[in-house]
């Protein structure tokens, strides 16, 4: 068993137990098994008390509902674009859906153009296939602005795939993406979890409302407390009362493109090493209310589903004569991921927990445990491929079998430790295993900084108690800032304005504070100054670079400095007036952006994390009435992650587009005592009260305690299993 000490973080901060509409679920003693796993998965299925799909009856297996977060499509778009819908269109997919019941049944449009709706694509009754929807959106001339956008538009078109709830689940979880987590062993053991992944095929940005919710499950069998979302019959990251865990990405690749040869004389087959063969076809029919049913035919190679002609980049990297297929673990059908899921809920210690983690295949998540034993272990599971030949970064030939995989990476062979000699565990999206592991998880890795700092942290800290990890979580400090300043506060400015930036940055202590001036000037100049390095070499590509990174900057100012010069002039540009010029165009973007003194700017004037509603936010006067925002700290490399746009409009620039939708911190020694905090509110209703009265308390780190108390409740929600005599 390869040992390895992985990174990363933590975040929160207590707060007094308040009524924040936490959901939860309270059976008698002598419930049966079946109705208390009918009631036990019902509470999923809600996403805040009082909403549309409340009224389960317990005992009937209908009642399980799925509920999706609405309007991921709707950015995908620009504006603009959306502007260039015909009056009466409207696009989107069933919000509630109930199985058996047909009145449930509501396409919920996520743009929604003139006083009345002529064409309605969605998901159960009203459906189109993606490759129409696109040929449609293309006639009126509306563009997408990602290459994935197609996926995610065949995501929602036919959402939630399958017929059973295990596999509709494991769908889901092939979409999880995350940031970091912390496991430290004290005398009190401690777990730290710090924004686990997101339930969503695309980093579209923030929304409301949000992906998670919060529920404390009480059986007489059972309690499970931490954060599920809308549609998952699990409590996904959280403790059973023994043991807490949490997941992060590992960053690993288990997704492949091959280029497969279609056989010279039989456009039906294609080429294998041991010759032709015939492509697998099946076909997909959709029902289509009030029309005919739409008919896709889905062909595969030995690789995998043939992409060329859904994926919006596909024909590029497909040459005449060739097709696209994507070979990925998570589309095969033995995928056991929610059996997992469901597995470490009920596992009492390490052993259980790892022998539920077995059938956890896809996708690569870092997994970080401790137990009130005081144990506490990582372990990366998945279904990770071993390649012949390559590393996954380019779509390589199909028909030679030289590219193919032989396997996967034996379970007892992936990253694993437990009980380390340092006590401490950390898991930050950074490299989890040495340069002499044996086997290829990734060619790429992020950055250290957030690893880095959550390990200063413990170096210096004292006893770590709930409060001493929720302002780790909390932390601001830049260590990308902290390397890459001193390499650029030699440059020679070029005007007044420019020895005034430069001063602020001086006497800067490189924290990422939304009241400071110095973080936004900062950013400005390192991207107008990754733009100048780049910009030129990269050409047309360089969109996919935009977002500045802190080492590979400090790398180029200090090794690789052939990329300070512009191959578009004549002249031979050096770093340092690359800088300096970088500086000033900076300082003309914010002079354009908020035409203030520089000691008068702001961080979080700028940083802003919106959360729009994905329906309302698109009907005029509605958006300010229905979303929300709030300025916060942090950036890309702080522990207090909070991602900074680099690309799009001015107005826009430096918002904060990517962090922590869930926080927690588990105290081993009292699990009563564990503190949460979602980036929204427990509830989807605009009206409700709980709509979005989180967002500012999750800025500042102020924590619930889901200890199952009823004095802390404002309402009370019972599922009483059939022909109980309990009322």
């Amino acid at each position: 068993m390869p040992s390895t000490d992985p990174y990363v973080a933590a975040d929160a901060t207590d707060s007094p137990k308040e009524e924040c509409g936490v959901v939860g679920v309270y059976l008698p003693n002598g419930t049966d098994s079946d109705a208390a796993r009918v009631a036990f998965f019902g509470i999923f299925a809600l996403q805040h008390r009082g909403q549309e799909s409340t009224g389960i009856a317990a005992g009937d297996g209908r009642a399980l509902r799925h509920f999706t977060n609405v309007g991921l499509v709707s950015n995908a778009f620009r504006q603009e674009d959306l502007d260039r819908l015909p009056g009466h269109v409207a696009i989107g997919h069933t919000r509630y859906s109930t199985q058996g019941s047909s009145s449930a049944l509501n396409a919920q449009p996520f743009v929604s153009q003139g006083p009345g709706v002529e064409l309605a694509l969605g998901h159960n009754g009203n459906v189109i296939n993606a490759v129409e929807l696109r040929e449609r959106l293309a006639e009126w001339g509306v563009t997408c602005t990602t290459g994935s956008d197609s996926e995610v538009l065949t995501h929602l078109l036919a959402w939630a795939p399958g017929d059973t709830w295990e596999e509709k689940t494991a769908y889901m979880m092939r979409s999880l993406k995350g940031a970091y987590s912390l496991v430290v062993a004290t005398k009190d053991t401690l777990l730290g979890i710090r924004d686990p992944p997101g339930v969503r095929p695309l980093s579209l940005g923030r929304s409301a409302p949000g992906q998670w919710y919060l529920a404390r499950i009480e059986t007489p069998e059972l309690t499970v407390t931490g954060a599920t979302a809308p549609g998952m019959p699990f409590v996904v990251f959280g403790h059973n009362g023994r043991i807490a865990w949490g997941f992060t990405n590992t960053q690993g690749d288990a997704q492949d493109f091959f280029i497969e040869k279609i056989a010279d004389d039989d456009p039906a087959r294609y080429q294998t090493p041991e010759g032709p063969r015939p492509f697998e076809t099946r076909e997909e029919v959709i029902a289509v209310n009030g029309a005919e049913a739409e008919r896709i035919t889905v062909r595969a190679t030995r690789h995998g589903p043939v992409i060329s002609e859904a994926a919006a980049r596909a024909p590029g990297a497909a040459a005449a004569e060739t097709v696209l297929a994507l070979a990925w673990p998570a589309l095969r059908a033995d995928d056991r991921t929610a059996e997992a899921l469901h597995g470490i809920t009920r596992a009492r210690d390490w052993d259980g927990f790892l022998a539920a983690l077995r059938n956890f295949h896809s996708p690569q998540q870092n997994v970080v445990y401790a137990d009130t034993a005081g144990t506490i272990g990582f372990i990366a599971p998945a279904r990770v491929p071993i390649r012949k030949r390559g590393d996954g970064r380019a779509p390589v030939p199909g028909w030679s079998g030289e590219f193919d995989w032989t396997g996967f990476i034996p379970f007892d062979e992936l990253p694993m430790t437990v009980n380390p000699r340092s006590g401490r565990i950390v898991a930050a999206n950074n490299k989890i295993v040495p340069d002499d592991y044996p086997y290829l998880i990734a060619a790429d890795w992020p950055d250290h900084y957030r690893a880095e700092r959550i390990h200063e942290l413990l170096d210096g800290a004292g006893p770590l108690t709930p409060e001493a990890a929720t302002a780790m979580q909390q932390d601001t400090l830049s260590l990308g800032a902290r390397e890459l300043l001193p390499l650029l506060l030699g440059t020679a400015p070029a005007s007044p304005r420019g020895r005034e930036a430069l001063a602020l940055l001086a006497a800067w202590d490189r924290r990422m504070d939304r009241d400071r001036a110095a973080p936004l000037i900062f950013y400005a100049w390192t991207r107008e100054l990754n733009r100048r390095l780049f910009a030129d070499d990269l050409g047309p590509i360089f969109g996919a670079f935009q977002r500045q990174k802190m080492d590979l900057l400090a790398r180029v100012l200090t090794e690789d400095q052939a990329w300070c010069d512009d191959i578009g002039t004549t002249a031979r540009e050096d770093c340092a007036g690359q800088a300096a010029q970088a500086l000033e165009d900076a300082l003309d973007l914010l002079e354009r952006r908020f035409g203030r003194p520089l000691d008068r700017l702001r961080w979080g004037a700028a940083h802003i994390a919106r959360f729009p509603h994905p329906i309302l936010s698109r009907v005029p006067y509605f958006d300010g009435l229905f979303g929300y925002e709030v300025e916060t700290d942090g950036g890309n490399d702080t522990l207090n992650r909070a991602g900074a746009r680099a690309a799009g409009p001015l107005e826009t620039l430096f918002a904060d587009v990517h962090g922590p939708g869930y926080r927690a911190v588990y105290d081993l020694a009292d699990l009563d005592d564990s503190r949460f905090m979602i980036a929204t509110g427990q509830s989807g209703n605009p009206f409700s009260p709980h709509y979005g009265n989180l967002a500012a308390r999750w800025r500042d780190g102020i924590y619930l305690k889901l200890d199952g108390a009823e004095t802390d409740s404002t309402a009370r929600l019972r599922l009483i299993p059939a022909g109980s005599n309990d009322s």
